[in-house]
């Protein structure tokens, strides 16, 4: 009765005809010797694509270090306007608030438009391989 749920754990037998037929069945390969047919506008597409990926994937743990940034931002004034005890060296006024947060849009801008030519060249690349 409880025979084929058990058995689900425990290893076949290796000499079973299933191991043999897959070991038959194909052989690993390296890297290089995967791509040894591949033309020179392939390979290029190839690298555009990977380089591409990276600078679109760099996107979000980016936006989590400039949104640090503002919220530092935020606290910082938070405390200069109720007049907290900080410290000695806290010294924040409204322009180092502005400026702190004018330097996340710069960020923000710049990084939306790296994401957005990534992006386009990454779905154009793809267009050419269709």
């Amino acid at each position: 009765l409880f025979a084929p749920p058990i058995q689900l754990f425990f290893r076949k037998d290796e000499s079973s005809p299933d191991k043999e037929a897959k070991e038959e069945a194909g052989k690993k390969v390296s890297i290089v010797q995967l791509f040894r047919y591949a033309t020179y506008k392939e390979l290029i597409l190839l690298f555009v694509g990977i380089a591409v990926s990276l600078v679109t994937g760099a996107g979000l743990p980016l936006m989590s270090i400039l949104q640090g940034k503002v919220t530092q931002a935020f606290v910082n004034e938070q405390m200069y306007r109720t007049n907290t005890t900080p410290g000695p060296d806290f010294h924040y006024n409204d322009t180092n608030f502005d400026h702190d947060i004018m330097n996340a849009v710069y960020g923000y801008t710049g990084m939306a438009i790296g994401i957005f030519i990534a992006a386009n060249v990454q779905v154009r690349k793809l267009q050419v391989i269709k």
